[in-house]
């Protein structure tokens, strides 16, 4: 299905299980990095194709020639369809990160710097896997930002 183990993860709502992914480097998929939106998209249509699947199964139980009986076909489509259906919920109810916290910008040359922040406080039930930096010469973008 194209996902990474990190974004099975993240979209199954298990935290604790994405937090030691990331800690041992694993990384999102490239194509949800820059929209998120493609995300839904793609789980959307995976669950449809499964929905269809599991329909196909029920009312052709011979076309499918694998060795598989017509059980456990279903169980596996009915597995699939769970976890689609709890990635949609998932996605659906999860919002975006607070604002990150202690944001320090360390100036290393005159065409790099260096970020450093943590994870709002008040982040329970998400993993942040990246924020998106904009730069701007507008003060208001600094409000609360250490500038070394």
């Amino acid at each position: 299905d194209g996902m990474t183990p990190l974004d099975v993860a993240l979209l199954l709502g298990d935290i604790p299980v994405a937090r030691v992914l990331q800690h041992h480097g694993a990384k999102q998929s490239a194509r949800y990095r820059e929209d998120p939106g493609v995300r839904y998209q793609h789980v959307l249509a995976l669950l449809q194709e499964t929905e269809i699947d599991r329909t196909n199964i029920l009312e052709n139980p011979c076309t499918n020639t694998l060795s598989l009986s017509q059980d456990s076909r279903s169980s596996d489509v009915d597995q699939k369809l769970w976890k689609y259906q709890r990635m949609l919920s998932t996605l659906k109810t999860t919002g975006l990160p607070g604002k990150p916290q202690r944001v320090t910008v360390s100036v290393l040359s005159s065409t790099s710097v260096k970020i450093e922040c943590y994870e709002p406080s008040d982040n329970k039930h998400s993993l942040i896997t990246q924020y998106k930096v904009q730069r701007s010469s507008s003060g208001d973008m600094l409000e609360g930002v250490t500038v070394n």
